[in-house]
């Protein structure tokens, strides 16, 4: 026991000892790697064609790429330097060319005809910190395409700029889509108007159950009458037909004198 309150008072003492500043500091310090470590966590892989991120969002490139041909064929690259073409196809592969390029999803074609396999075998990474995330391909001879999703929620349209060849056998491209921002183009997620209409229905059936319940229990109402506001309803195609003929009639009131 006597022990235990001297270490106790120690450890008071040293405290005491420690100025605000590093205290400060090292709280920082300890924030700041937490916070690191929570955010380092790459989209993780689940096929070609998506990836999930740790609170379950995910992007998902499927809408993006063609079915047996790439998106983006023979585009020449940004550097000067780089005298290829290359092809491309987000989420399914492709085959052109002489054999080289067989069941690729990234492939480059040099001016005398000949292709090279520079990716065919996805691997996600990047946490979607400032919008963007990779997705890298490995190809043939340890060639590697990485392309950089950029989250670009007006580019319904997929954007594609080719840097090229960055390093040995090291290849750059960017893409902006709306399919690179998490959850936008998922399979299955409902649009506004769908959520809307959801809503709405909603809406519809607890009126109708929440009105029925209270006509019956506060007026005794049966059949019919049990709908809520019954009388308004019956009236309502009646009230549209009139509204309709002022329209059509130029928003002109009915005189007394007309009817007579």
């Amino acid at each position: 026991m006597g022990f235990a309150l001297f270490a106790k008072f120690e450890l008071f003492h040293y405290l005491s000892t420690v100025s605000s500043s590093s205290i400060i500091c090292v709280s920082y310090f300890i924030i700041t790697c937490l916070a690191k470590l929570t955010l380092s966590e790459d989209c993780a892989f689940v096929n070609d064609c998506k990836c999930v991120f740790r609170n379950g969002s995910e992007i998902d490139l499927t809408s993006l790429g063609y079915h047996g041909e790439p998106r983006w064929k023979d585009v020449k690259p940004s550097l000067s330097t780089d005298n290829f073409t290359y092809s491309y196809n987000p989420c399914f592969k492709f085959s052109i060319g002489n054999g080289a390029c067989e069941n690729v999803e990234v492939c480059q074609t040099a001016k005398d005809g000949q292709h090279y396999n520079i990716g065919n075998r996805a691997m996600f990474s990047g946490n979607g910190q400032n919008g963007v995330t990779n997705v890298s391909y490995a190809g043939d001879d340890n060639k590697k395409t990485t392309v950089m999703l950029v989250c670009s929620p007006e580019d319904s349209v997929p954007r594609l700029n080719v840097t090229g060849e960055v390093t040995s056998r090291n290849y750059i491209m960017t893409m902006w889509s709306k399919c690179a921002c998490a959850d936008l183009c998922r399979e299955g997620h409902l649009s506004a108007g769908s959520v809307l209409v959801i809503l709405l229905m909603i809406g519809i059936a607890l009126y109708l159950v929440l009105g029925i319940i209270h006509s019956s229990l506060t007026r005794g109402a049966h059949g019919w009458e049990l709908i809520p506001h019954y009388e308004f309803w019956v009236d309502f195609p009646l009230l549209v037909r009139d509204g309709c003929v002022f329209v059509i009639s130029g928003c002109k009131p009915e005189t007394a004198y007309e009817r007579i």
